[in-house]
């Protein structure tokens, strides 16, 4: 199912404790903040993340204009990551497609830095594969991360990601250290919610 024949995309993604929405313009003065707040957080396993070319207001805006073409265009998905009830910013989802045709897709995430160890990044983790299977029709789900990166390797295999490769010391950080990749792949037909596991 070609990800550009479907329907309606939904405008906001539930669990039992967060929401998942795209992101507006408007959000543009609390995610330059957010972003700031975030940067020695991601320094380490997202150096690459948008963030890091966010240097005022205007810049998020930019980001966020970015996020809203590539949603419409359905290239990918970013989506902000709430609690419910309060609407704190605790994460930021990503799913980016990598082939239309199959069609695949990778998932990206992080956790606010005042929001780790708590599990929502698992949860939010669990609805976007929900998204991603259910809703845009996709065969295949990768996700990529660190080898050192232990809270990412735990969340993919607390959502059933199988892993299918180790790249080997593919990169050097800024402190000189260098490290590996993991390779982490989910197909549909291995696909269970979280809702389905408890049953």
């Amino acid at each position: 199912m070609p990800l550009l024949s479907l329907g309606a995309l939904p405008e906001r993604l539930d669990t039992e404790r967060l929401f998942l929405r795209p992101y507006r313009v408007g959000d543009a003065r609390w995610y330059f903040t957010m972003g700031q707040r975030n940067l020695a957080h991601l320094e380490r396993h997202e150096s690459g993340n948008t963030v890091f070319g966010i240097h005022c207001v205007d810049d998020a805006a930019g980001v966020l204009r970015g996020f809203t073409k590539h949603w419409q265009e359905r290239t990918a998905f970013a989506l902000g990551v709430f609690l419910q009830g309060s609407e704190e910013f605790a994460g930021q989802l990503y799913l980016e497609v990598t082939h239309a045709g199959l069609p695949a897709l990778n998932l990206g995430f992080f956790a606010d830095c005042t929001h780790v160890n708590r599990g929502y990044m698992t949860e939010a983790a669990q609805r976007g594969l929900v998204f991603a299977f259910a809703e845009l029709g996709a065969h295949r789900v990768g996700l990529w991360c660190d080898d050192t990166n232990v809270p990412s390797r735990r969340i993919a295999e607390r959502c059933g990601f199988r892993l299918e490769g180790h790249v080997r010391e593919d990169k050097r950080h800024a402190d000189g250290s260098i490290t590996g990749s993991l390779c982490y792949g989910l197909l549909r037909g291995e696909f269970e919610p979280e809702s389905s596991r408890q049953a």
